[in-house]
């Protein structure tokens, strides 16, 4: 349970970089261009993201990813843009 906490706030401080700059990791693979999600060529906000995974993770009884995804939401609220698609 404390691995999916630490490793979102970890993932929250280091994998993100400040607002309006692109992520620290620039992962390009299928809808990830330079480290943000497009989806029909709209940016997905990572809170978006994890609030859709956060159900399953409840489901499945997953705690780790439940805390995680719950870092994750969190984390992407703060943004100015978290409303903005």
């Amino acid at each position: 349970m404390w691995t999916g906490l630490i490793l979102g706030l970890l993932y929250a401080c280091f994998g993100f970089s400040d607002e309006g700059s692109p992520p620290t990791i620039p992962l390009t693979l299928g809808p990830f261009r330079g480290g943000i999600l497009y989806v029909h060529d709209k940016h997905i906000h990572h809170w978006i993201l994890f609030s859709l995974l956060l159900p399953i993770a409840l489901y499945t009884h997953c705690m780790n990813l439940v805390l995680f995804s719950s870092v994750m939401i969190v984390h992407g609220l703060t943004y100015r843009d978290a409303y903005i698609l």
